[in-house]
């Protein structure tokens, strides 16, 4: 939400003064070209709306926590743990979620750097049932997913080349619907590694 709303607020600032030159450039002195130069609004005012849904689904379903039942996430093993959200969540048909290795590649230099991600692993699975059901303000939603042993371990290290783990849970509900992503640690641990940490419930 917070990024959301800098984002569009620096973007508006720095093109505001298109909104006093272009109705003159275009409609006094003719100068169709300057029609280009809506764009820049144009984006100001998506920026904005993108600004204000996460300012209205944050005010709905407060902040989620992903508590992890042993940190990290194991190749090989399990990534598993609890999302906990601070307003009660009542799905259509369940909470759907997904478990992602994400590959984010930069290229080039200065002007010319771009960033783009693939997706290498997708695991996909439905809770048609949360674990506080008779709680009328909370909910905790079960994560369980089985990680193959051939996939690549989080390494945020590299600027240029990193490999990220994302964990995804949405719910179809009235209105807004429910979403949030975590970027979760996965690694490749010996089995009894005491970097395997418990974490409470």
């Amino acid at each position: 939400m917070l990024m959301a709303l800098c984002v569009a607020i620096f973007w508006n600032v720095i093109s505001s003064p298109l909104w006093l030159v272009l109705p003159d450039e275009i409609f006094h002195k003719g100068n169709y070209v300057a029609l280009l130069g809506l764009v820049f609004p144009a984006i100001g005012l998506a920026l904005a709306g993108w600004a204000v849904f996460a300012i209205l689904r944050w005010r709905k379903f407060g902040q989620s926590v992903f508590r992890m039942a042993y940190v990290p996430g194991v190749i090989g093993g399990q990534l598993a743990g609890v999302i906990q959200t601070s307003a009660k969540v009542r799905p259509e048909d369940g909470f759907h979620l997904s478990l992602r290795c994400v590959r984010r590649i930069t290229t080039g230099s200065g002007k010319q750097r771009s960033t783009s991600e693939s997706i290498v692993l997708e695991e996909e699975r439905t809770v048609m049932h949360e674990l506080l059901e008779d709680q009328a303000d909370q909910s905790a939603i079960p994560v369980e997913f089985q990680i193959p042993a051939d996939c690549r371990p989080s390494d945020e290290r590299n600027s240029d080349d990193q490999t990220l783990w994302r964990l995804t849970a949405a719910a179809n509900v009235p209105g807004i619907d429910y979403s949030v992503t975590f970027v979760v640690p996965v690694f490749k641990i010996a089995t009894g590694d005491p970097n395997i940490v418990s974490t409470p419930p």
